[in-house]
């Protein structure tokens, strides 16, 4: 096992995405009825060429939970067009398709080890630090019972979900 502070660093493309999360909506692009955000257009970008190296098969043997995880994109994309219509649904599933299946390949083909997990990690929770301190409304209080057990963690506090 590798220690993340002598060498492994986070790998690019899930830290992007990490940043990207940081962008507000205003900084977003409108196609038609569309709304790229920020973190859309890395995902719409990556996704192609991800789904394309894992199918390959050449870096990363793909496993049933990668078919998997790709038909449940598709289905739900072909349910959310039997239920809306071909206009709505083709819209509403293509974005559910970008986010749920590009987000997978975005950690599927970036974070193959531990040492890289245990490198984004920090990345993540310093994405969470700065947007959570950037707003009085959204602090976060410890939590010493998450979850029905003795554990120490982060829960947000009473007025987070308040946004009057």
């Amino acid at each position: 096992m590798g220690n993340p502070a002598r060498g492994t660093r986070a790998p690019l493309l899930a830290a992007g995405l990490y940043a990207s999360l940081l962008f507000p909506p205003e900084f977003s692009v409108n196609v038609g009825t569309l709304r790229l955000s920020s973190y859309r257009l890395v995902l719409l970008f990556a996704m192609p060429i991800l789904l394309l190296k894992l199918l390959s098969g050449r870096s990363i043997r793909p496993h049933a939970v990668d078919y998997l995880i790709i038909a449940h994109a598709f289905w739900a994309m072909l349910a959310l067009i039997v239920y809306a219509g071909p206009v709505d649904g083709v819209e509403s599933g293509g974005i559910f398709v970008i986010e749920t299946l590009g987000a997978y390949l975005v950690a599927r083909m970036s974070i193959t080890n531990a040492d890289q997990y245990r490198a984004i990690v920090p990345t993540g929770l310093s994405i969470i630090r700065f947007s959570t301190a950037s707003s009085p409304r959204r602090r976060l209080r410890p939590c010493t019972t998450c979850w029905g057990t003795n554990v120490s963690g982060w829960a947000p506090s009473a007025g987070w979900a308040s946004f009057s």
